[in-house]
Formats: structure tokens, C-alpha cells, sequence
């Protein structure tokens, strides 16, 4: 045998050896494109299946109960079984307002943001951000949650990728009823400025005097100083103060007693919202 072929049989080896140990941990391969079977799912807009699995397995902090969400199993694979069939761009004569469309891929988002780490098992060690780069059929096409972040940051509110529901505890926290158009918007505020008054999400370390900012927000820190400054035609604004003036109640004031803190980019681990009992 020669070399080239040695090689190649041991790279079979090593990949039939990675899946079986995937196979019999319960989880499937991270990297590989999900797979739904639509035959014979007709396309129409209906998030009620989902909104079971919120109303069942999400607590009022925004954890998922994983057991339940395991019962519910067979209603979420339903559901994104039919998202994959439905959306602005495979059958666009369902989503005729930009309101319409933000609610599906807020939506959507929740959706697959529990189903890839169930899909797991809720294992830690899939906790990251290769499941944010895992393709799955969403609007007609393969996407992944990157993608439909790519999608919200199209909105002209900086505040809207960072509202969308995921089960990281560096995201916004998982909702208790789904999205429609017309609460979207009022609901992309209360959730930003509940993301910014969670100390568990938003961090800030008095001790340290410092503000850990989740990588959602922390990435586009100069999107948010920028249309700070334009809207108030300002300089000089750091991204505390333009995240300030985006919030009301407590959040306002837990960011206005942070005054004067080191800003940094929080790179804790990613951990999952989930409770396991």
C-alpha cells in the first residue's frame, strides 16, 4: 500500500472512530448539516409549537428545563420541520412587513437554538460556538445561527441581534411566549434592556470596577458608539455611555453606576441556560 492510501485509510478510520464515539454518546456529529424530512409539509405560518415548548420547558429566568424539553421533543421537531418549508424567502407572500419577518427569524432563532444543543444531549462540550456555525434547513435553504444573526443585524436597531433568544448565557435570555409582528418591536426593547440588568449575562464586577460585555454586543462596540454620536451629534462617546442611552429603569441605572468602570470583552466560557432537572 502506499503512502497516499495509507493515509486516506487512516483518515477513514479516524473519522468512522470520532462518529461512532458521537453515536454512542447520544449526540450527533457537531459539524454535520442537519437533516429534516419535509415531504409533504405544507408551508403556512404557525409558531405554535413552539410556543408549548416555551410555555412547558423556559422559566421565568429564561432557563430551559431540559427533561421537558426532551418530552416536547416531537412538537419542536415539528415546528422546524415546518420553518424549514416557510419564510420570507421561500414563500415571501406570507411575510409582507418587515414586522413579519423579524418575528420569523426571532422565532426561528429560538427555535434552533434548542434544538442543535438537544441534539446533543445539552452536552457542555457543544456549548459553543461551533454550534452557531452548524447548517440547518431554515426558509427554503441551509443556514445556521450565524446566519440569521447576519439577517438581524440588517435592522437599523443595533438592539435587535442582541434581543434574539438563545440558551448561552451570553445571549438575551429564551422568551416565554413567541413573537409576532405586532409586539416585535416593543419586545426587541423590554429584552435588551432585560439582558442588560441580568448580572449572570451582563456582568459588572464592582470590585474590580470593571464591565464584562457579552460578545454580542462587545463585537459591534463601535456600531454602537457611531450611531450614538450621529443621533446626538456627539464625539468622543464610549460604548457605556451609548448603551445608557438605550435603556430606562433599572438597567439605566445599574450602567449609570458603572460609570467610570474598565470596559472589556467578556470571554468566560460559554455555558448553557439549562437546568438539568
Amino acid at each position: 500500500m502506499n503512502r497516499k492510501a495509507e493515509s486516506m485509510r487512516r483518515v477513514i478510520i479516524i473519522f468512522f472512530a470520532l462518529a461512532c464515539l458521537g453515536l454512542s454518546s447520544g449526540c450527533e456529529i457537531v459539524h454535520t448539516p442537519v437533516s429534516l424530512d419535509t415531504e409533504g409539509v405544507e408551508a403556512r405560518v404557525d409558531y405554535s409549537m413552539l410556543q408549548e415548548t416555551l410555555n412547558e420547558a423556559v422559566t421565568d429566568e429564561g432557563q430551559l428545563v431540559v427533561e421537558i424539553v426532551k418530552r416536547r421533543r416531537p412538537g419542536l421537531l415539528e415546528q422546524v420541520t415546518l420553518l424549514a418549508v416557510t419564510g420570507p424567502t421561500i414563500t415571501p407572500e406570507f411575510f409582507s412587513t418587515d414586522m413579519d419577518r423579524l418575528a420569523y427569524w426571532f422565532n426561528a432563532r429560538a427555535a434552533w437554538a434548542i434544538e442543535l444543543p438537544l441534539r446533543c444531549e445539552f452536552s457542555e462540550d457543544h456549548a459553543g460556538e461551533r454550534l452557531l456555525n452548524r447548517p440547518f434547513p431554515l426558509d427554503g435553504r441551509m443556514m445556521t445561527l450565524c446566519d440569521i444573526d447576519a439577517i438581524l443585524l440588517g435592522d437599523a436597531d443595533l438592539r435587535t441581534v442582541a434581543a434574539a433568544p438563545g440558551v448561552h448565557y451570553d445571549r438575551a435570555a429564551m422568551p416565554l411566549t413567541v413573537f409576532s409582528a405586532e409586539d416585535i418591536r416593543g419586545r426587541i426593547v423590554e429584552r435588551f434592556g432585560l439582558f442588560i440588568d441580568d448580572p449572570i449575562r451582563f456582568k459588572i464586577n464592582v470590585a474590580r470596577k470593571e464591565v464584562q460585555v457579552p460578545s454580542v454586543i462587545w463585537n459591534l462596540r463601535k456600531q454602537y458608539v457611531e450611531r450614538h454620536n450621529h443621533r446626538f451629534g456627539t464625539e468622543g462617546t464610549d460604548l457605556l455611555t451609548a448603551l445608557t442611552w438605550l435603556v430606562e429603569g433599572s438597567a439605566h441605572r445599574r450602567l449609570q453606576n458603572a460609570v467610570g468602570y474598565r470596559l472589556v470583552g467578556d470571554n468566560a466560557p460559554w455555558c448553557l441556560a439549562a437546568l438539568l432537572e
